[in-house]
């Protein structure tokens, strides 16, 4: 009698776990709850070694950056620039076009940054429309900026470089960039 009992329950939960979809894996196609978005994927098997693979997500427009000098030539230094790197002064560099909406945004974050750390760093920044008119064409300030910008293969803007006390990069961005990734390579800068 036990032996018939357990077979029934065994066959109503393997009935019920049918009826209610449990009797294969879902599909990456599966919609949820009818709003056509698809469902997550599932995680990946583990590997070999019985550990998950872990996924690298980039979560920053940082570019890639080696530490190396400041790559660019002794006449395409700006004297603000050079007078930092010569004390060991860490700074973060900001190159901007106040045309452009987004030189609002950063400079927000810019600033909320640099008045948590006043005192361990300089803001050093260059207006790249001033080098663009006749009359920046004939200051060597501007025409140092605009070799520097060419040297350094900055082609938008904002882009921020930080810099740290022995003259080697530690953070590049282009674009818009929020303050905790700013204040991650400020730190990295200034220690």
């Amino acid at each position: 009698m036990r032996r018939l009992v357990a077979a029934i329950a065994a066959l109503a939960l393997a009935l019920s776990l049918t009826a209610c979809g449990g009797g294969g894996a879902p599909s990456a196609t599966t919609t949820t709850s009818g709003t056509g978005a698809a469902a997550a994927p599932a995680v990946p098997p583990p590997s070999a070694a019985g550990v998950a693979a872990v996924p690298v997500v980039d979560n920053s427009p940082t570019e890639t950056v080696t530490l190396a000098p400041l790559q660019v030539s002794r006449d395409a230094i700006p004297s603000s620039i050079s007078q930092r790197l010569e004390s060991g002064q860490p700074m973060l560099i900001l190159f901007f076009d106040p045309h452009q909406q987004v030189t609002d945004d950063v400079r927000a974050e810019v600033d909320a940054v640099i008045k948590k750390y006043r005192g361990t760093i300089d803001v050093v920044s260059f207006d790249v429309s001033k080098t663009l008119t006749p009359k920046g064409a004939k200051d060597p300030e501007a025409q140092r900026v605009s070799l520097m910008t060419s040297e350094l293969s900055i082609r938008v803007t904002p882009y921020i470089i930080l810099v740290d006390q022995n003259g080697l990069q530690v953070g590049r961005h282009a674009g818009f960039v929020d303050r905790a990734i700013l204040e991650k390579d400020v730190i990295r800068a200034t220690n």
